[in-house]
């Protein structure tokens, strides 16, 4: 979170957990008893916490913030946390020898012991603290813990310190850490030798999450690594990139390969993922891009744009799918191949009419040259759902005759056509024939 948001919710976190302490401490009948006394501790280590989340914000706000008090601010906050969860159980097991135990609650329960339950939350807190550091130092962490802000920039660099928006090439694809790639096997037949084939297709894997920021030493690196860059932009860039995957985007394939292997069954196509990347979810029904790569490593190799659909459909049941396709035709080793690639998508469920354009010469003008009629003669596709299935309603809601508390389910034939149209046109031979487009799709 930003530095100034962290010191305010620190500074609040502390006003409001000194208020039960304050409270507490001023009432003599209060401090005498131990419930409230390891509840004071509770508030008195929430104080601490806030207190120190106001500092770590405010050593933020400094050019070079130094990384030993940041690391041992930070531990302290965790330790102070454990602290917490200790009083919160010794306050339970003091609750249930009073429930339990009533009579003999004050031969259990000492002064003595209840030294040892208001020390074991803070002694807890400080073993935390020395491990956590003593492993900082065993580990050589010297930085590490350092959060880097951007460059300042002064004078005439701060009025145009708005850099244009830079591309994210490959040759800098190692600073995109949110979505990667990771191996996935699968068996795609038997080889030869008679042994499982197994293949890796790969799949895209998240791993993003809110950086707070990169060591200096890391941002050093970086910056050696770029020395024809400006750092203002380079940070920027970066920020971007640790951006480009959050809650609203999901991790994809950006570029697949179609991979053919050769097994006893015979040659099999498998899918393989390439290359993943952060996409973000549009906010409606939409085409995105798609690259396939066919023939990979080969003469054929080709390289298209079969689209996809993705989007937010405002229906509870509708999804984004493919509404009209176009054919490409690509070379290969045995002849001209068809693909398919998306053209446009919608949102629909189930058994819905999806466009398909066919095209006829049209003789009916007997005098003239024949002309083009291109027709959207639709397919039907999709599965059927339960909403969709016919049905014999027998006995409906007095109160509500549209809703049916009683049908007869009959089997559906499948997603067909259940309204079409004849399109005619004349062929050169001087006959008349017909092209039949569906209209509607609906199961029967």
């Amino acid at each position: 979170m930003p530095a100034a948001t962290e010191i305010t919710a620190g500074l609040v976190m502390a006003a409001n957990s000194a208020v039960p302490a304050v409270a507490i401490l001023l009432r003599r009948q209060l401090r005498e008893a131990i419930m409230y006394r390891l509840l004071a501790s509770v508030a008195a280590a929430q104080v601490l916490m806030g207190v120190i989340t106001a500092l770590v914000g405010t050593l933020r706000l400094l050019p070079t913030p130094p990384g030993w008090a940041c690391a041992s601010l930070l531990l302290l906050r965790s330790a102070l946390g454990t602290s917490t969860v200790v009083s919160l159980l010794a306050l339970s097991v003091e609750r249930y020898v009073t429930v339990v135990h009533g009579l003999r609650y004050f031969d259990i329960v000492t002064d003595r012991h209840r030294l040892l339950l208001l020390a074991a939350s803070w002694l807890v807190a400080a073993i935390f603290w020395v491990f956590g550091m003593a492993l900082r130092v065993a580990f050589g962490a010297d930085d590490s813990s350092v959060l880097v802000r951007p460059p300042r920039a002064v004078g005439a660099v701060a009025a145009a310190a708005a850099p244009p928006h830079l591309e994210i090439d490959a040759a800098d694809a190692a600073l995109d850490v949110c979505c990667r790639r990771e191996q996935h096997f699968i068996k795609v037949g038997v080889d030869a030798s008679g042994e499982d084939l197994v293949v890796d297709v790969g799949k895209c894997r998240r791993h993003c999450h809110h950086i707070g920021g990169l060591s200096r030493k890391e941002f050093l690196q970086l910056l050696e690594e770029h020395s024809d860059t400006d750092p203002i932009q380079l940070y920027r860039r970066l920020q971007q990139r640790q951006s480009s995957c959050r809650l609203a985007s999901h991790c994809q394939p950006l570029e697949t390969a179609m991979q053919r292997h050769y097994t006893l069954e015979g040659a099999v196509t498998s899918e393989v993922t390439r290359r993943c990347g952060c996409v973000r979810r549009p906010a409606g029904c939409r085409r995105r891009r798609r690259l396939v790569t066919f023939h990979p490593g080969t003469p054929h190799e080709r390289t298209l744009d079969v689209g996809g659909c993705a989007g937010h459909c405002p229906g509870v049941d509708d999804s984004c799918q493919p509404l009209r396709n176009k054919t490409v035709s690509i070379d290969g080793p045995n002849g001209a191949e068809v693909v398919s690639a998306i053209e446009e998508c919608i949102c629909t469920h189930g058994c819905y009419r999806m466009s398909l354009m066919e095209q006829v010469y049209d003789y009916t003008d007997s005098t003239a040259a024949p002309r083009i009629k291109e027709v959207d003669v639709g397919q039907c596709v999709g599965a059927c759902t339960p909403d969709q299935m016919g049905r014999d309603c027998v006995w409906s809601d007095p109160s509500d005759p549209s809703s049916c508390l009683m049908s007869l389910q009959f089997q559906s034939l499948g997603c067909v056509a259940s309204d079409s149209k004849q399109h005619f046109y004349r062929t050169q031979d001087g006959h008349e024939r017909a092209l039949l487009s569906i209209g509607r799709c609906s199961c029967h």
